[in-house]
């Protein structure tokens, strides 16, 4: 189990197994997984927004043979990028991203949709469950698995939330 925080400029994480925490600039992210990281791309992935690595004017539309569900493709000098709707097109259900000439994939589940409380207009609903998959031919497998599951999520509503490092946990770099 883990707890992140995540700011403009900087992540910091828990790693309550492990007993250890992580506080470096966003730039960290970058290094470490070779994977774009800024604030609102974060942001986007956990809000359930759509990602776009690629030109979204050169995304072109498919259909599911099987279900009908809107796909759309796209790809540039550096990604191929792959996203999946629901069959009635409203919900993203996956996307899916390459990184041309390297076979690094990032692959990104959005489930379970529930209404989103706080939001102004509309009632709007939000995947509240994600799973990150990030796989390198290095690893030959699934080398970062994250699932995330949020519960009682709310925008909009000031909240004070305490974050801090426990006594004793080691740093990691």
């Amino acid at each position: 189990m883990a707890r992140a925080k995540i700011t403009p400029d900087s992540i910091f994480l828990i790693n309550y197994f492990q007993r250890e925490y992580v506080a470096e600039d966003l730039k960290f992210l970058e290094k470490k997984y070779n994977l774009p990281a800024d604030f609102n791309l974060i942001q986007n992935l956990m809000l359930g927004n759509p990602i776009f690595l690629t030109d979204k004017s050169k995304l072109t539309l498919e259909k599911n043979t099987v279900s009908g569900a809107p796909i759309l493709r796209g790809s540039d000098a550096k990604w191929s990028a792959t996203y999946t709707l629901s069959a009635t097109g409203e919900q993203l259900e996956e996307m899916f991203f390459e990184q041309v000439g390297t076979g690094r994939t990032l692959k990104i589940l959005y489930k379970n949709y529930e209404i989103l409380r706080g939001y102004d207009g509309d009632s709007r609903k939000m995947a509240f469950t994600r799973e990150l998959y990030l796989e390198s031919p290095q690893t030959g497998k699934a080398s970062v698995v994250l699932d995330v599951n949020a519960d009682g999520l709310e925008i909009n509503i000031p909240k004070n939330i305490r974050f801090e490092i426990p006594d004793g946990y080691d740093k990691r770099n």
